[in-house]
């Protein structure tokens, strides 16, 4: 219920209740508390007005609270709590509805939670619905029927998908296919609730081979910023997700033919002896350009994987034994002819692992700090312990780069295309 209220007004009348003036001895609290609201709903509007969204039970919580230290938060009714709370500068109010929205974010509250934090300026709260959504975008939305995808909005996932800290399940690929997915989600609302088929998806977008390409359309113009956030050279480093990415016709060639000359000089310089690998890279340009990639492991057993793709001649491999997390530079005498031959290659990585409970809440997490190793032929090294007493399933998240930024290299955010 939207209503418009003089706060002033309001104010005004709430202090004289409390102080006595217009209270009668016979009135119970609950009367008190009552009239309270009847004349906050029922007082003329007066300039200055704030407009916000306030509901009946609210005002009473609100209310109550100024008579009661002690009161009951219902987490179903807390956002229009938190508004009416704010609209009064109630500040220890505010920090207990904080509190029981910390406690229950989950898939059901993080939006609306998210969205009254930027409204109301709580910058704690924010701060945790994001960090909720860079470890669930991929590992609950993907996994869940696609159509929960349609209430993210574009404002949020565009800093989902262009943040560092996202957590990445397989490759950066795997996030262009989320993007497909809720691009087509939100241009087909008649669909309602129905989840829609690859098939589906994958035929609207490669029904427009000769077109324009989707992003330069009017109506995929919006989507632009979005987009823009993925990494493109690690999009494009496996050939069948290149020849995929050229069927969809969704990117412009303009974003991706200036990344493959790119990436075409950074394979010569690694070739002629002239990149060994990112030994003196920022921590800024790390978190910039790494390939963002991540794993689910179910059990404590022992795990050994690699991400694919063409990495310059490395074939790295991550394994676990369920006490400590290491890194091997794997060459094995028969992919010698695809392997560098560099007795020595650098790398920079970062691993994240962390356990969520029943709200998929982060209960754990552990990270590295931002390592350069340099590895050798066949070596192992390890990049962090693990507790022993620590419970799976556990989602590891890491940002690795493989050579060295070239200062030279052109910038993405100057070749993709813009639509204005």
């Amino acid at each position: 219920m939207g209503i418009i209220y003089s706060s002033s007004t309001i104010v005004d009348n709430v202090a004289s209740y409390i102080s006595g003036r217009k209270r009668k001895h016979s009135e119970s609290e609950d009367d008190e508390v009552n009239k309270v609201i009847d004349i906050a709903l029922h007082t003329p509007k007066r300039a200055p007005i704030l407009l916000v969204c306030l509901e009946d039970h609210a005002l009473k919580v609100v209310f109550g609270s100024l008579y009661n230290c002690e009161i009951t938060l219902n987490p179903l009714q807390i956002v229009s709590t938190l508004a009416t709370a704010t609209m009064f500068q109630l500040d220890g109010l505010i920090e207990k509805c904080t509190e029981v929205m910390l406690e229950t974010i989950n898939p059901k509250t993080s939006l609306e939670y998210y969205n009254a934090a930027c409204q109301y300026g709580d910058k704690k709260l924010q701060e945790v619905c994001f960090k909720w959504f860079l470890v669930n975008l991929m590992t609950y939305y993907f996994s869940h029927p696609v159509v929960n995808l349609k209430s993210i909005p574009i404002s949020l996932m565009a800093k989902l998908v262009s943040h560092p800290d996202l957590f990445v399940m397989q490759t950066e690929y795997s996030i262009y296919v989320l993007l497909k997915y809720w691009v087509y989600i939100l241009t087909h609302p008649e669909n309602n609730e129905e989840a829609p088929t690859s098939k589906e998806v994958n035929n609207f977008f490669c029904s427009r081979k000769n077109e324009m390409p989707f992003l330069l359309t009017e109506e995929g113009r919006k989507f632009v910023p979005v987009f823009q956030g993925l990494r493109i050279p690690n999009l494009i480093s496996h050939q069948m997700d290149v020849e995929l990415v050229l069927h969809d016709n969704i990117i412009p060639h303009t974003w991706l033919n200036p990344v493959v000359l790119q990436q075409w000089k950074q394979v010569l310089r690694v070739n002629q002896n002239d990149d060994k690998g990112p030994s003196e890279v920022t921590n800024e340009l790390f978190l910039d350009t790494s390939l963002r990639c991540g794993r689910i492991l179910l059990v404590n057993e022992r795990h050994v994987w690699r991400w694919t793709g063409f990495h310059f001649g490395m074939d790295l491999l991550m394994m676990t034994d369920g006490f400590s997390l290491s890194v091997k530079r794997n060459h094995r005498s028969e992919f010698e002819q695809l392997l560098s031959f560099q007795t020595t290659r650098h790398i920079a990585i970062r691993v994240t692992v962390v356990k969520l409970n029943e709200q998929r809440q982060i209960v754990y997490s552990k990270q590295s700090e931002i390592l350069k190793l340099g590895l050798a032929k066949g070596e192992e090294i390890q990049i962090m312990t693990l507790d022993k007493d620590l419970e799976y399933p556990l989602i590891i998240s890491a940002n690795i780069l493989y050579t060295s930024p070239d200062t030279q290299e052109i910038n993405q955010e100057e070749v993709v295309q813009t639509v204005s």
